[in-house]
């Protein structure tokens, strides 16, 4: 174990040789060279500049030129609008697929509780959710 004043020695002398050397200035956060994305991309903004000015003809009247406008029309097969999204199972069939989507569950938790494999839980689980839902008609 070297003696305290060899210690103070040793110190003294590595801040002596630090004075000694040139002061090393930090160098400024931005370069002249190019970075890799600046050569690749270059300065463009992602937003565009000209919003007041718009990209299409005055004289079209839309931006997309010569497309049909879209008018809401009912369909032949829809019928009412209500009608159309009140479409599903019965409330029996719901029940029926949510008892098959209960027991794909409990066979889930059966392969958890035997492989102890969380992945394979996983998948049970999200397959069990799949056929619950083509049940459903989704």
């Amino acid at each position: 174990m070297p003696e305290h004043r060899d210690l103070r020695a040793c110190v003294k002398a590595i801040q002596e040789d630090r004075k000694g050397r040139a002061v090393r200035t930090a160098a400024p956060p931005w370069s002249d060279t190019p970075s890799p994305a600046q050569v690749l991309y270059g300065n463009r903004s992602r937003v565009p500049q000209n919003l007041g000015t718009p990209s299409y003809s005055p004289g079209t009247g839309t931006p997309l030129g010569d497309a049909q406008s879209f008018q809401y029309s009912e369909s032949a097969e829809g019928g009412e609008l209500r009608v159309l999204a009140a479409r599903g199972v019965s409330e029996q069939s719901e029940g029926e697929c949510f008892s098959e989507y209960e027991f794909d569950l409990e066979q889930c938790n059966f392969i958890r509780a035997l492989t102890q494999d969380f992945r394979a839980f996983a998948v049970c689980k999200q397959t069990a959710f799949e056929n619950y839902q083509r049940c459903r008609g989704y």
